[in-house]
């Protein structure tokens, strides 16, 4: 299965988990591209929200999901299996919380500083 590079954009994902990758020690986004209707691998994570389900990569896409993370899609462990060669893992919760959003400190006056 050959690899695409994708411009940078918005992307609405399905079937999709997070992966680190061992040798690069970082981790992307694995899942079905809605647009393109077919496998995607982002470039590195910089930030993901679990709650909204959305995520910013270092190329400067932006991903929505249509559902929480999961099951990823068939084409994608294909291509996982062929290329990464078990040099990945899908992260955990715990791994996830170093990217999620900063949120701004509350003062004394309940109001948020951002």
């Amino acid at each position: 299965m050959d690899a695409y590079i994708v411009p940078p954009g918005p992307v609405r994902m399905s079937k999709w988990n997070v992966i680190k990758m061992f040798e690069l020690g970082t981790m992307h986004i694995a899942g079905f591209d809605l647009g393109l209707q077919n496998w995607r691998i982002s470039t590195e994570i910089m930030e993901i929200d679990l709650e909204k389900l959305t995520a910013k990569t270092f190329s400067g896409s932006t991903y929505s999901f249509t559902e929480p993370r999961g099951e990823m899609h068939e084409l994608v462990l294909r291509v996982l299996d062929e290329s990464a060669q078990g040099k990945y893992s899908v992260a955990d919760d715990e791994m996830l919380k170093a990217l999620a959003p900063k949120s701004g400190t509350e003062t004394g006056k309940g109001e948020l500083n951002e």
